[in-house]
Parts: structure tokens; C-alpha cells; sequence
């Protein structure tokens, strides 16, 4: 499908289907219909292939939310993620293997489909299948950036019924993954017996204090089962009106858990500081994860985390490696006349031993318009030296919601 035709069918879909979507939301008047088209245009050069890909696919995501009742409202949510022309890219499930992986196969699925209830003092359970993203999503994410997010099999229960102080816990069954609803290359489900327990105060002004423990029984893949505990700090102070400061600091362990055959441990640091400016931003940080080069099992792991988000948009490092890494990273980014602009570079480094990965350079320019509709325009480039093939990364993304 060739460009002037694509932006027809967008334009089509995003004018005459929210009609639709407004006829029937005025008969449930006091329920709320939401529809989101998201366009996605996915360029990767991996150097270690002589294929490239083209991804072109279109995610349709109609959400409704009931009236709340005595405190119990429900949320059903329906996605579908089709290619739009020819399927030039290994989506996981389609068979072409000899092209770059873009992890959005074909499918249409169940997103989110859960009963909840609020109770007093800011208190909330839900059954269900759900979205949980904690913290930065660092270890317990949606991965909202793939067309398939990553939702939970779970009940959860949520209070603020201490002062300054927010308790989360939930039981997950079930991880329905990016790479779903069928298996492919990667499975689109892992059986679960999980536990996620956190907990975060706010007491001292500007500053937040997080502590979590994550108990992860992943029945299709053992060797990902771990407990993790962890303290995470935030903070910003100011400066005048103009200026800003802010910090981010973490430190977790990590062992082996339930049916994990490795007997292992290892360690995650995050330390990163902002400076901002009026409409610009200085970001500069340092994040580890252990690894042990002579032992492929004794590294830091983050099974359910969001990877793209962190250690370069290539995705280069979105499984450890055995030997770890350190990510040394700084970025600017401003936000001019309704755009978002961000530039990132990141020096990769093993943990164990000092070899040196590669390095990236990120960037990306983002905008809305008329308050439905955003574009988005991503590169990202690693330059490899001793960890895998060169690779260069390309996005266009066309959003609206409705």
C-alpha cells in the first residue's frame, strides 16, 4: 500500500468509525466508548542480515468503561493489530525469519476485561484482565510502545489508607505478552503464580520513597523466575520559577525463585539527574545490571519490564547479557511551540570485565494537533563493537483518539 493511499484509509477510519462509536456511546449515555487508531511505520537495518524490514501495521483499540455503581464499575477493552500491505518484517508469528524482528503480530484479542470496586479511603480491587505499570515501568510495565500491550491475568488491591503512603499489591496468573494472542517464535502467554507487592511514601515534600518486592513464577520460562527487592528514591527541587532540579536513584537484589533451575544473584543500580530550564531539559545517568561473563545464569533480569524505554531505542540490550551492562546515558529534550523534541546518546559497556558493547545515538520529534490526533518521528543507530551487528531503527506513528 503506497503512502497517498494509507493516509486516505487513516483519514477514512478516523473520521467515519468515531462516528460510529458516538452513536452508540449516546445510547449508553452514562457509560464511556473510546476508540484509538494508532498507525505504525517500523524501519530496521540490522547488519547481521541482508534483508531489511518494513513494518506497517494499524492498531484498533475500542475501550468501554462502565458507570460507576456503589463503587463497582467494569472496563472491556478490544484490540486488533493488522499489517497493512505486505508482511516485509518477522513479526514473531509470521514465518519470515530472515528479516529483521518487529514484535507486532497480526491479532485481534481481549486487551483488558476487569470488574472493580472503590472503597473508602482511597482504596481499590479489581479482578481481571489488567494493565499494571509501576514506578518507570522498569520492571513491571504494560510495554505500551508495541501494538499488542503487555496486560495481566490478576487481582490487585490498592490503598492509601496510611498518611502520605500508597500500598499495591497484586497476584498475577497470567501474562498475556506483546508477542501474542498465538505463539510464534516466542510465546504470546506465560502461566503464572506470581506476586508484586510495592509500596511508595510521599511524606517529605518534592520526594518519594518506593519499596517493592516482586516474586516471579513464570511457568513457561523458568530460567526468568526471580525475586526481586528493591529501594527507589525521587526528588526535584527549584530554583526560582525557571529552574529545576531532579534526581532518581535504585538499588535491587535479585536471586533465583520457585522453579528456576540456576542458583544465582546479582544487582541493579540507577543513579540519573535532570536539569531543566524553561522549556529544556538535561538528562545525564548511569544504570547497571549485574552479570557474570563466566556464568551465563548470574545475571540481573526484567522479564516484565517495558525494554524499549530504557538502554537505547534499538533495543539492543532488551535481555541481559551474561555479562551485564552499564548504560551511561545523557539526553537532552524541549518541548517548542507544541512539539517534543528529544536527542539521546548512550555508551554501553559489559559489567563484568569493561568490554565495550557500542554506543547510540536516539531521537526523536513528536506532535499534536487538534487535540486527537499526534505524529511521531523516531531514529535510533548503534554502532556495535563487541555486542551484536550494527543496527539502524526508523518510526513514523500516526495517532488518533477518540
Amino acid at each position: 500500500m503506497n503512502a497517498a493511499r494509507f493516509v486516505a484509509l487513516f483519514l477514512l477510519l478516523s473520521t467515519a468509525v468515531p462516528a460510529v462509536v458516538s452513536g452508540v456511546a449516546n445510547a449508553a449515555a452514562s457509560d464511556h466508548l473510546s476508540l484509538d487508531l494508532r498507525y505504525r511505520y517500523e524501519f530496521v537495518d540490522e547488519a547481521r542480515l541482508t534483508d531489511r524490514a518494513h513494518a506497517s501495521t494499524l492498531r484498533t483499540r475500542l475501550s468501554w468503561m462502565s458507570e460507576e455503581i456503589e463503587g463497582w464499575s467494569a472496563i472491556l477493552e478490544l484490540d486488533d493489530v493488522t499489517p497493512i500491505g505486505n508482511d516485509l518484517y518477522d513479526s514473531t508469528a509470521n514465518g519470515e525469519t530472515a528479516r529483521p524482528v518487529v514484535a507486532d503480530p497480526e491479532g485481534t484479542e481481549v486487551n483488558r476485561a476487569m470488574l472493580r470496586y472503590r472503597g473508602i479511603a482511597a482504596s481499590e480491587a479489581a479482578i481481571g484482565r489488567a494493565r499494571i505499570n509501576l514506578d518507570n515501568q522498569r520492571f513491571i510495565s504494560g510495554v505500551g510502545w508495541r501494538q499488542n500491550e503487555q496486560t495481566f491475568d490478576s487481582f490487585s488491591l490498592a490503598t492509601q489508607r496510611l498518611a502520605d503512603t500508597r500500598l499495591f499489591y497484586a497476584y498475577i496468573a497470567n501474562v498475556n505478552r506483546v508477542f501474542g494472542p498465538e505463539d510464534g517464535t516466542q510465546l504470546g502467554d506465560w502461566r503464572s503464580d506470581s506476586h508484586i507487592m510495592h509500596a511508595a511514601w510521599s511524606g517529605w515534600r518534592n520526594h518519594e520513597l518506593t519499596g517493592y518486592v516482586y516474586l516471579l513464577d513464570l511457568e513457561q520460562a523458568e530460567t526468568f523466575s526471580n525475586r526481586t527487592t528493591g529501594l527507589r528514591m525521587t526528588g526535584r527541587r527549584s530554583r526560582g520559577t525557571d529552574l529545576h532540579f531532579g534526581y532518581a536513584v535504585e538499588y535491587a537484589r535479585q536471586a533465583d525463585y520457585a522453579g528456576n533451575p540456576d542458583d544465582y544473584s546479582a544487582g541493579y543500580r540507577l543513579v540519573e539527574l535532570t536539569v531543566a530550564r524553561q522549556q529544556i531539559k538535561a538528562t545525564a545517568g548511569l544504570e547497571i545490571l549485574d552479570g557474570d561473563s563466566t556464568n551465563p545464569a548470574e545475571r540481573f533480569v526484567t522479564p516484565l519490564a517495558t525494554p524499549h524505554a530504557f538502554q537505547g531505542w534499538a533495543d539492543k540490550f532488551a535481555v541481559t547479557p551474561s555479562a551485564g551492562v552499564e548504560d551511561s546515558y545523557f539526553g537532552i529534550s524541549s518541548s517548542l511551540r507544541h512539539a517534543d523534541l528529544a536527542l539521546v546518546y548512550h555508551r554501553f559497556e559489559a559489567q563484568a570485565g569493561g568490554s565495550r558493547y557500542g554506543d547510540e545515538w536516539d531521537f526523536s520529534l513528536s506532535r499534536k494537533f487538534a487535540k486527537r490526533y499526534d505524529v511521531l518521528v523516531k531514529f535510533a543507530r548503534y554502532d556495535a563493537d563487541n555486542f551484536s551487528t550494527d543496527t539502524r531503527k526508523a518510526w513514523l506513528m500516526l495517532s488518533a483518539g477518540f
